[in-house]
C-alpha cells in the first residue's frame, strides 16, 4: 500500500470513520491498534522483518519508563546511548 495511492486514502477514511464510531478510550485505542497492524502488514508478509522494529519499540518503551519513573537525569543519557548503539551494533553484526 503506497501512501499517496487511492487505496491508502480509502483505508485512512474508513479508519477515521470507524475510529469516530465510539467515544470510549478503549474503543479508540483498539481501533488504532488494528489500523496500525493492518498498515504494517501491508509492507511485508514475513513476521521476521518486523523483529528490528519491535525491538526498537521495546527499547523506546523501556527508555520512556526509565526516564519518567526515575529521579536521576543521567538515566536519559544512558537510555539514548542504548537506543542508538544497540540497533547500530545489530545492523553491523548482520551485515558483517
Amino acid at each position: 500500500m503506497n501512501v499517496p495511492s487511492p487505496i491508502f486514502l480509502l483505508f485512512a477514511a474508513v479508519a477515521a470513520i470507524v475510529f469516530n464510531l465510539g467515544r470510549s478510550v478503549n474503543w479508540r485505542q483498539a481501533v488504532l491498534l488494528v489500523v496500525n497492524l493492518l498498515f504494517l502488514a501491508s509492507f511485508s508478509t514475513s513476521l521476521l522483518t518486523f523483529v528490528p522494529f519491535a525491538g526498537f519499540i521495546c527499547l523506546g518503551y523501556a527508555a520512556y519508563r526509565l526516564t519518567t519513573t526515575g529521579r536521576q537525569a543521567s538515566r536519559l543519557f544512558v537510555v539514548l546511548l542504548v537506543l542508538v548503539l544497540v540497533p547500530s551494533v545489530i545492523a553491523f553484526a548482520v551485515n558483517f
